[in-house]
């Protein structure tokens, strides 16, 4: 089985996933009662990506997989394919599964970059939700203190298209590679993850600030770089 990590970065989380594939795939192995898979995973991310650093975190993790796994799954080999989606990764039918991890937050260019006039008003039209309604309002605080310009706001640009229900349906449907069986929402909390109920707002808020500084800090940081906002 060969799987695809898109936007892999480097980190504690890097390999989370691929242990993860590797958990349910046994599992429906298991209860199928078929015969161990031997898992090829790539890792891809831009050339400037730590990679031996994740190479260097590999013993540590193959440790790790069979202590929490035993010897129950197949062999497991991983490599790095340094590179930018968006030019030819792989050879055509060659990868059976690719993941990505909110990898839109780190794009290298604007998706809507090169397409039709209509394509590119998508970024105007695109209702604005949840966390990136907050930051425009911020972003409108500043303006109003005359932090920052107003044709800087309005070169700002988060590149990221949040598509309908209908819309993903549609894709899978055209595509024709899947048969869609469910498709379901799911509604999180922006403090997610806090089980304690007795914790006051302000604990709450930095937290939620702390994760949303994690996503989205590179991104201001290139839009600042390049017009010093």
């Amino acid at each position: 089985m060969k799987v695809v990590a898109l936007g892999c970065s480097v980190g504690p989380n890097t390999l989370i996933v691929t242990s993860n594939i590797i958990g349910m795939v046994d599992n429906a192995r298991t209860r199928l009662n078929r015969k161990p898979a031997t898992f090829q995973f790539y890792l891809n991310d831009l050339f400037g990506n730590d990679f031996n650093t994740i190479f260097k975190s590999l013993p540590d993790f193959y440790t790790r997989l069979v202590e929490d796994k035993g010897h129950k799954f197949g062999p497991c080999f991983i490599n790095a394919t340094p590179g930018s989606y968006y030019g030819r990764l792989f050879p055509s039918n060659f990868i059976n599964f690719f993941h990505s991890s909110t990898s839109l937050h780190w794009l290298s260019q604007d998706p809507l970059l090169g397409l039709t006039r209509e394509a590119e008003s998508l970024k105007n039209e695109t209702p604005r939700r949840s966390l990136r309604e907050v930051i425009s309002l911020t972003l409108n605080d500043m303006l109003l203190e005359v932090l920052i310009e107003d044709e800087k706001l309005d070169s700002f640009n988060i590149p990221v298209y949040e598509p309908t229900v209908e819309e993903i349906r549609h894709v899978i449907l055209e595509e024709e590679s899947l048969f869609l069986q469910r498709l379901d929402i799911f509604t999180m909390s922006w403090d997610e993850g806090i089980n304690d109920s007795f914790l006051d707002g302000n604990i709450r808020a930095e937290f939620v600030a702390k994760y949303t500084r994690a996503v989205m800090e590179r991104l201001f940081y290139l839009q600042s770089s390049r017009q010093k906002l």
